[in-house]
């Protein structure tokens, strides 16, 4: 019998290529990932995809010639085998439509307020999470925190 354990094989596709390094650098901690390839744009990202056909793509929203969410709409409308899951470090929710119409499942969880008393959001994004997964991470998160019980000061 075969001990080895499936790795899951990965595309990092980010526009910082420190972010890139670091993010390799601790999924390679990880005995079940495998970091195959890089792109540091949105068009790159979808020539390595169908090079390398990895099983997950990560993808930052925001990148140069083509954005990640583009991207990830031609990539999700090309094979339903695409698994994309998105990275962004936008704390706001302002993405999360737009990733929805791109074609990947997305749900904002309000976890806090900003400087200016906006409310920011935890953004769960990804095909691999069905309606039922995000919605018990929401519930799970809002039980464990006190996001929900504080007010801003503008609102006080």
């Amino acid at each position: 019998m075969n001990s080895t354990p499936h790795k899951v094989r990965l595309l990092l596709c980010d526009d910082h290529a420190l972010f890139r390094a670091g993010m390799k650098a601790l999924l390679a901690r990880q005995p079940t990932l495998e970091v195959v390839g890089e792109a540091a744009d949105g068009q790159a990202a979808l020539e390595e995809a169908e090079r390398l056909r990895p099983d997950v793509v990560l993808m930052d929203i925001e990148m140069p010639r083509l954005s990640g969410i583009e991207a990830t709409r031609r990539l999700t409308q090309a094979t339903k085998e695409a698994k994309v899951l998105v990275l962004t470090m936008y704390l706001e929710d302002l993405f999360t439509i737009p990733v929805n119409l791109a074609g990947l499942p997305g749900l904002s969880i309000p976890c806090g307020f900003g400087a200016k008393g906006r409310p920011v959001g935890l953004q769960v994004i990804g095909d691999y999470f069905s309606e039922a997964r995000m919605l018990a991470a929401a519930h799970a998160y809002q039980r464990a925190t006190d996001w929900h019980q504080r007010v801003p000061k503008a609102f006080a």
